[in-house]
């Protein structure tokens, strides 16, 4: 049983905390086409908005050449080694280090200065996660503080008979009782953030798990597997729990294939721990039902498991357009582009703010009654910790891997489960560098 504590503090901006926005692009106008990569999905709503102004703004075209999440990392990888790699492409912190290492991506503190960009717009989180060895390589282009929200249904959460918590679950055993009452044929009480198929994403929500029992994936040098840890074990075998002895937490019998809201908006979950991204669920759910969220509860170790997990914008090392490269990366990563990824609507678009401190804080955004807890989160998610490898992905696939049959019920979380995922998992973080 986790001590109850009081819920956090309702965030109420300074103007410390809120920094003049981004100005518009350069009005030169350059010329040419540049190739962007992205991921397919959350965020292409925002793209075809938004990229016609850069257009017009600045004169060089962007042509767009996307990939399936699951296969991004893999097919950029490709590219580059054969060469065609394109301009500017999306990334994530996990993979900078690697590409900065490997040199294929261009170091941007000379573009920085010369432009006498500020970075101090960006959450400082966010900058940190853009640094490598020194010098920064990546333009941050989204945060969130990892599935650190409970977001629930109102009309279900009421016929349970519960009365949620105004801002944040005061402990595990609240948030048990609750998912307990609104547990019924055909519906369960809670739904943690895995799918079956999101093996690139099931860090984050271990990973959350863990640090609320004050622990993590990786010892801070990032040379070992921390899952044989007494308070690892701990803290997966109380997600297992939920799953399979308390039975209010959706299986992996059930889990959905990819995207984590399918069973909320089907009705079958009425709460769903998540991310910023399930931000746009009310532009997906066709009004039947009300959402609202909350903080999860804080672990044993006394904190929310909190993640800064920053997106990132990169700079190819073979564009040969680096100038209008970098007015694209600017573009991309400024406040309106940001106050735009936030509106995400329909399909898989994400509710994910851009990473600037003003996007967090402009009206548009907070009109979002989902929005205001991610203030407090922001401000609490420190950075996550990766292999000092840089196998980041193949780690996670270790991981999901391992792990599934404990979510189907077909393992125990006995010493014979976590010796051998320490084991698969080690053995990743063993390999020599990427």
């Amino acid at each position: 049983t986790t001590a109850p504590a009081a819920p956090a503090a309702a965030a109420k901006p300074t103007e410390a905390a809120k920094p003049a926005a981004q100005t518009a692009p350069a009005t030169k106008k350059l010329s040419g086409t540049l190739r962007l990569h992205v991921r397919t999905g959350p965020e292409e709503d925002t793209l075809k908005d938004m990229l016609p102004k850069f257009k017009d703004d600045i004169g060089v075209d962007v042509k767009l050449e996307t990939f399936p999440t699951e296969e991004y990392a893999t097919k950029i990888q490709t590219l580059m080694a054969g060469g065609t790699i394109g301009d500017v492409m999306w990334g994530i912190q996990r993979t900078t280090p690697r590409y900065a290492r490997n040199k294929q991506i261009l170091q941007l503190d000379d573009l920085i200065a010369k432009d006498k960009y500020d970075m101090g717009l960006y959450w400082p989180g966010a900058v940190e996660a853009c640094k490598y060895m020194g010098g920064i390589w990546a333009v941050p282009y989204k945060i969130h503080p990892g599935p650190a929200a409970v977001y629930y249904n109102v009309q279900q959460m009421k016929e349970a008979g519960v009365t949620m918590p105004e801002k944040q679950y005061a402990s595990w055993d609240e948030l048990k009782k609750n998912a307990k009452a609104a547990t019924k044929d055909g519906r369960f009480g809670l739904q943690l953030n895995i799918t079956a198929g999101g093996a690139t994403n099931t860090p984050q929500p271990v990973t959350m798990f863990l640090r609320s029992w004050g622990t993590d994936l990786y010892s801070e040098d990032g040379k070992k597997s921390m899952l044989n840890e007494p308070k690892a074990k701990e803290a997966i075998r109380f997600m297992w729990d939920l799953m399979h002895t308390d039975k209010v937490a959706v299986t992996g019998k059930e889990f959905p294939a990819s995207s984590s809201e399918e069973l909320m908006i089907a009705q079958k979950v009425s709460q769903l721990m998540a991310a910023s991204s399930t931000k746009s669920i009310i532009t997906k759910t066709g009004g039947k039902f009300d959402v609202k969220n909350v903080i999860a509860p804080p672990g044993p170790a006394g904190i929310v498991g909190t993640q800064a997990i920053v997106d990132h914008i990169n700079i190819s090392a073979k564009t040969q357009n680096p100038e209008a490269a970098w007015e694209l990366a600017k573009f991309m990563t400024s406040t309106e582009f940001g106050v735009r990824l936030g509106g995400g609507t329909g399909g898989t678009a994400s509710g994910t703010t851009g990473a600037q401190i003003a996007v967090f804080n402009d009206p548009r955004i907070m009109a979002n009654p989902l929005h205001p807890i991610f203030l407090d989160l922001v401000k609490m998610a420190t950075a996550p910790r990766f292999p000092a490898n840089l196998r980041e992905e193949e780690h996670a696939q270790a991981l999901h891997q391992t792990m599934m049959p404990l979510w189907l019920g077909e393992r125990k979380p006995d010493d014979a489960f976590f010796d051998e995922l320490t084991k698969a998992c080690q053995a990743v973080i063993d390999q020599p560098i990427a």
